[in-house]
């Protein structure tokens, strides 16, 4: 059922990791006006696999059929889907990144904040000193483009979308979740996460990549280079994956037309279903076909 797809976030660890960054189905919206309607699901679960979505055909075909329902992705990948931001990424300045990290580690971190400050005082007030990667982005896109990056981010801010959606974010009691979190990083240190650290490392994956700053990777560097026992790396682990739970709900929380689903509310998944149907009906985009929806 729908519902399911929405429940293996919750209980299986296999699937609440992993995102795809493409925006493929709103790429094709100029072409597809006329399947305008969008039933979006959203919570930090694996979307559908893009490559049956990829090309404009195909794109098409999806609206024709039925009523698209995309499950997960970041909160980028979501607002880049409805609202047509722009997250790519330039090229930058390799070289003015660099002489900003070194300034940063001569000087320290106010040195580049009282920068960011003289060029974008909007932006102070959404970043934080100590983010010296978000600083030093923004530097970069000013030096880049000669306007700050928190102009560029209230243009795309303001956009609209084309369609017609439901943006469902599901959620549970608090001890609930952080309990299956607790439980899903046991079964990450069981099923082997020290050793593919270890084989990484040894392969010569550094700490200071960015792949490597995901939760869970940097944690056990610390181990590997004696900074943490076992049970300590294990339990940060755990600490930092429910202080990013918490952070992706604000998230959520704050983006527009966002229903939250509180799971406790509910006596059952097919009570969750009725009232997502119900939203789905006020909203035009379901017309009462379960065969249809389904």
């Amino acid at each position: 059922t729908t519902i399911s797809l929405i429940e293996s976030a919750h209980n299986d660890s296999k699937t609440a990791s992993g995102y795809y960054t493409d925006p493929f189905l709103y790429k094709q919206k100029k072409k597809t006006k006329k399947y305008s309607t969008l039933f979006f699901f959203c919570f930090v679960i694996r979307p559908p696999p893009i490559s049956t979505l990829s090309s404009s055909s195909a794109a098409s075909d999806v609206y024709k059929r039925q009523i698209p329902l995309i499950v997960g992705g970041t909160g980028f990948y979501i607002q880049s889907l409805l609202y047509d931001i722009d997250f790519t990424k330039e090229d930058g300045d390799q070289e003015y990144r660099k002489q900003l990290e070194e300034k940063a580690k001569r000087e320290g971190n106010d040195s580049l904040y009282e920068m960011l400050k003289q060029v974008d005082p909007k932006s102070i007030e959404k970043i934080h000193k100590n983010n010296v990667k978000r600083v030093i982005r923004a530097l970069e896109f000013y030096k880049l483009n000669g306007y700050p990056i928190s102009e560029h981010n209230e243009k795309e801010a303001a956009k609209t979308s084309p369609y017609n959606f439901a943006y469902f974010v599901l959620n549970h009691k608090r001890d609930i979740l952080y309990d299956r979190i607790n439980r899903r990083v046991d079964i990450m240190a069981e099923q082997g996460l020290i050793d593919e650290v270890k084989r990484l490392k040894e392969e010569g994956y550094e700490k200071t990549m960015v792949s490597m700053q995901g939760i869970g990777y940097r944690q056990v560097f610390e181990y590997l280079e004696g900074n943490l026992s076992l049970e300590d790396t294990i339990e940060q682990i755990k600490k930092d994956t429910r202080h990013f739970a918490k952070r992706q709900l604000t998230w959520f929380g704050r983006e527009r037309e966002v229903c939250m689903v509180d799971k406790s509310q509910f006596g059952s998944e097919d009570e969750i279903l009725t009232y997502m149907l119900t939203i789905l009906k006020e909203k035009g985009i379901y017309d009462g076909s379960v065969k249809e929806l389904l």
